[in-house]
């Protein structure tokens, strides 16, 4: 009998990871800056924005869809907190950005101010400074696209 109970909490953690993980849509790997000198050129050539938890470097897209690179300094936390911040930050882009539409390519900086504050307040944040850069959902949004 006990057998049969773990293996059930079992399958309902995996469904629960599964509904969870198909309910968050992640962002999409086509739309992340992945290589050390892309990083490098956006930071160097691009138009810089700061916010109170983030810095964003943006320039002109290189592909047909817009692309961030999310990078933070290590001494944040360790890689289980570093890797949490970069996912949360990952949706907080998803949610507010469309890439089709969008016509920069972005790096954000996360800075030590974001673990003092909540999520919501960061999504706050990170939108009035996109909406600064002109890269808000709003500015551009999917139907506007030719």
């Amino acid at each position: 009998m006990p057998a049969v109970l773990i293996q059930s909490a079992y399958l309902q953690k995996q469904m629960w990871f599964l509904h969870s993980f198909t309910e968050n849509k992640p962002m999409k790997k086509k739309n992340r800056v992945r290589k050390n000198r892309e990083f490098q050129k956006l930071i160097h050539t691009g138009t810089k924005a700061a916010g109170r938890s983030f810095v964003f470097y943006y320039a002109p897209k290189a592909e047909e869809e817009a692309r961030i690179g999310i990078t933070l300094s290590g001494k944040i936390g360790d890689a289980v907190h570093r890797n949490r911040i970069k996912r949360q930050t990952r949706m907080m882009c998803e949610e507010l950005i469309d890439f089709s539409s969008c016509p920069f390519d972005g790096i954000l900086i996360v800075r030590f101010n974001f673990r003092d504050l909540t999520y919501e307040q960061n999504k706050k944040n990170l939108e009035k400074l996109l909406a600064k850069a002109k890269m808000d959902k709003r500015i551009f949004p999917s139907s506007t696209v030719t």
